[in-house]
């Protein structure tokens, strides 16, 4: 593995700690202030305008960051991506903002979302400033790093300051349109002054085939608005505000702990992209290093968050929201499947040309999840409502490896007899805490008012001690070659 790679690793990695720390820092408090149904509108309206995002972005980002960093060389080529990427978004950015209004003013000028949305129409209007493509497609994990980190400090913070009642909810909103507004401006001022990476080209470009390709990727990558999105919308739609913060809330911790844990993979698509039309034998390296590396720290992970689920949900939003509790603990099993159709739809089959197969599959089982949403609306909650969602996902996952295997003569193995020690490992230390740990804190959490964020900061530094001593004990071959890399 390549320096730069290793340090891109390190920036992404650093992000992804900046956006599970300040989180948990701030937003217990913003959760507290504003209430449980405040944050159900808040979450509701979220979806929504999600949709429209969907639609503005298409496939923009990710064929983007394929193709720029395949041409990362020759900057003719970036040119050309770049511009006629950009000028197809200004395009969906005017029609589906037009849209959008149009159906606000019908569909929710009466209800309490109203004032929420309108305030979105500013967000819409930004998302073709988004051009943080670029910077992933050219590896510029540094600057990407720095930059959100410093711009989401400023709104976060501002939130902290300004927020201080239930009657804040429309700052929340508006704080979350400045973070947009700062985070864009400074990745154009860095793309076309600061690096110079690619140059706006106006001219005859073929957008009809761009279109095409876009709206295949997007089929691909934005199928989540037919799960999880989706879920929510049916939950708000069956007036269950409540149950729409307990899934946001969970979904909420579970993304953040994701992105955490496939930092490693997270940072090579780039990589892959531009090894693909290189040469197959390295490109398969990588991908197998970066499953090694990660499973190494999904299953403590999981573990650990089934271990502390009450601590968490308590720390993070209060104990309004303990009932959220097994609708979180279900809601771990995500990070497995997150990482493997990552792996499978993304790295393996969207680099190979197949993302009208990936599209088919995903948004096949989607529409399958909305039908059966739809027809037991009035009697799911959202506990329902993510056990099916993950079981689709997971039987996607098995036609895309059986594909992987079948079709692209594919052979990686996804789980290996070495990962059997990972889950003994981890398993010892949920029973340690359970019998020991747990019982030695109790007077801790029950006698302080911040007794659950000391027992779990003690839980943890004791787990993760005992389940890499035990790794070094072991010998594991994954924390070796680690240590290659970093010498």
């Amino acid at each position: 593995m390549e320096k730069n790679l290793l340090k891109n690793v390190f920036y992404k990695f650093a992000l992804n700690i900046f956006r599970f720390t300040l989180p948990v820092i701030i937003l217990p408090y913003i959760y507290r202030i504003m209430g449980s149904e405040n944050m159900g509108i808040i979450n509701f309206s979220e979806s929504v305008y999600s949709y429209f995002n969907v639609f503005i972005l298409m496939g923009i980002y990710e064929c983007g960051v394929k193709e720029i960093s395949q041409y990362r060389e020759n900057i003719r080529k970036r040119n050309e991506i770049f511009s006629t990427l950009f000028i197809l978004n200004v395009i969906t950015t005017v029609f589906f903002t037009t849209v959008y209004i149009i159906m606000i003013y019908t569909l929710f000028k009466n209800t309490q979302y109203y004032l929420i949305l309108c305030i979105f129409i500013i967000k819409m209007l930004l998302i073709h400033l988004n051009l943080e493509w670029i910077n992933e497609g050219m590896e510029d994990y540094k600057f990407i790093s720095i930059k959100t980190i410093i711009c989401r400090t400023i709104s976060l913070g501002l939130m902290y300051i300004l927020i201080k009642s239930e009657n804040d909810i429309y700052i929340y909103a508006l704080l979350n349109v400045l973070f947009d507004i700062l985070s864009n401006f400074t990745t154009l001022y860095h793309i076309f002054y600061r690096k110079k990476y690619v140059y706006l080209r106006i001219k005859k470009y073929d957008l009809l085939s761009k279109l095409k390709m876009v709206l295949i990727v997007m089929l691909m990558t934005q199928s989540g608005i037919l799960y999880f999105q989706f879920d929510k919308i049916i939950l708000g739609l069956s007036s269950q505000e409540i149950q729409v913060a307990y899934y946001s809330l969970s979904e909420r911790l579970i993304v953040i702990v994701s992105s955490l844990v496939i930092t490693f993979n997270q940072v090579s698509f780039p990589r892959l992209s531009n090894l693909i039309g290189k040469g197959k034998q390295e490109y398969l390296q990588l991908i197998e290093k970066g499953i090694d590396f990660t499973i190494v720290f999904i299953i403590p992970s999981c573990i650990g968050l089934f271990m502390l689920a009450e601590n968490i949900i308590v720390i993070f939003a209060g104990q309004e929201y303990i009932n959220s509790v097994n609708i979180f603990k279900v809601f771990i099993i995500y990070i497995a499947i997150y990482f493997y159709l990552n792996i499978m739809s993304r790295q393996i089959l969207f680099l190979y040309n197949k993302a009208k197969f990936v599209s088919y599959i995903l948004i096949g089982f989607g529409i399958i999840n909305v039908f059966l949403k739809i027809y037991f609306k009035n009697n799911i909650n959202a506990i329902v409502s993510v056990v099916i969602t993950l079981l689709l996902q997971v039987v996607a996952i098995v036609i895309f490896y059986l594909y992987m295997r079948l079709k692209i003569k594919i052979r990686i193995k996804l789980f290996k007899l070495e990962y059997c020690k990972y889950i003994i490992f981890s398993s010892l230390f949920y029973i340690v805490n359970n019998c020991f740990i747990k019982k030695l804190l109790f007077s801790i959490e029950k006698g302080l008012i911040y007794g659950k964020i000391i027992s779990t900061i003690i839980s943890v530094i004791i787990s993760m001690t005992m389940y890499f001593a035990l790794l070094l004990i072991f010998d594991n071959k994954t924390l070796n070659t680690l240590k290659k890399f970093l010498k």
